[in-house]
């Protein structure tokens, strides 16, 4: 025998409330999003402004997504804002990489003293002997030229005297050179001369680099968790904090307002019986009686009945045949 069609149970489908920002409030989704979302603000403020507003922003837009998603237990908002900044390290790691893997730059002086000053190989190993030139234009007698070079992690820089390998015939254009190993994978470097007493210096490049990519990429990884971290993690937590404290004082402040109208309620006099002296409904202990025109229960001390507008006389009221009847 078939089963009838309306003995079937009919599944509930949940509704949708709130669109996709109801969804995903109310999603796990939502720590992801949270954690990947500042990364690329992260990035866009990096490129077309600068560092130190992206360092800004990303603590920043981290609470914001805190509260438009509601995520509102403290210790959730910690972990889930100490993912965005190590996802944020992680790219600004992989730009740096990138960056610093591109062909060597040359550098110079802006007065033009210093010219050409290059790293050939601009990529090596730590056993790599790198060869630093620059180009000195100057009359000047006596002319000093030096290279110091800083790796990453390394306390100390290397600072070295190079040596005249050409110049011209009236001795207006001089050739340096200078060559050394490195003690880092990163490292930056920039010349400085003395011609007769008065200094000229380069801008600092980048080079020589490991040709690791890998060794490359982990040291700067850590460089760019502790800017990261140490710029913006105290921001975040104080931030957190703060939100938090004022969520709270705003509830308190709330709650107050509603235990003093509470109170303004309580404190207003009963509205029950405290009718018109000139007649109406009656109140708690007082004596009524039954209007004989229209049946209406009256006060006592009424003068007239509030339902037909009937006048009461004292003499009848006295009147127990006449007058209207009493009652307790």
């Amino acid at each position: 025998m078939a089963m009838e069609n309306d003995s079937l149970p009919i599944p509930k489908v949940p509704e949708a409330s709130g669109g996709i920002l109801g969804f995903i409030r109310g999603n796990v989704v939502r720590y992801p999003l949270v954690a990947v979302l500042p990364s690329l603000v992260f990035l866009m403020t990096l490129f077309y402004v600068n560092l130190c507003l992206s360092l800004l922003a990303l603590p920043l837009v981290v609470v914001v997504l805190f509260w438009l998603f509601k995520i509102n237990t403290l210790w959730h908002q910690i972990a889930v804002g100490a993912v965005a900044l190590l996802i944020a390290s992680f790219l600004l790691t992989a730009v740096n990489t990138a960056m610093v893997s591109e062909s060597p730059l040359n550098t110079y002086s802006d007065d033009q003293v210093l010219t050409d000053g290059i790293v050939t190989p601009y990529r090596g190993t730590l056993t790599t002997q790198y060869v630093f030139t620059i180009t000195v234009t100057s009359d000047a007698s006596v002319v000093n030229t030096y290279v110091v070079v800083s790796g990453l992690y390394v306390d100390k820089p290397l600072n070295l005297s190079m040596n005249l390998v050409s110049h011209s015939a009236d001795n207006h254009t001089r050739n340096y050179s200078a060559t050394t190993t490195v003690e880092s994978s990163v490292n930056n470097f920039y010349f400085a001369t003395s011609t007769d007493g008065e200094w000229h210096n380069t801008y600092v490049i980048d080079g020589p680099v490991s040709s690791d990519s890998v060794a490359l990429f982990g040291a700067l990884a850590w460089t760019m968790l502790i800017q990261i971290f140490g710029y913006c993690f105290m921001q975040l937590v104080i931030m957190i904090l703060f939100l938090r404290m004022s969520g709270k004082s705003k509830d308190t402040r709330k709650k107050m307002m509603e235990d003093y109208m509470k109170k303004k309620e309580q404190m207003k006099p009963s509205k029950a019986g405290a009718e018109d002296s000139t007649g109406g409904s009656t109140t708690g202990t007082e004596e009524t009686f039954i209007c004989s025109e229209c049946g209406s229960e009256v006060r006592a001390s009424a003068k007239f009945c509030p339902n037909c507008g009937e006048p009461f006389d004292e003499d009848e009221e006295e009147t127990d045949d006449a007058g209207p009847e009493k009652k307790q």
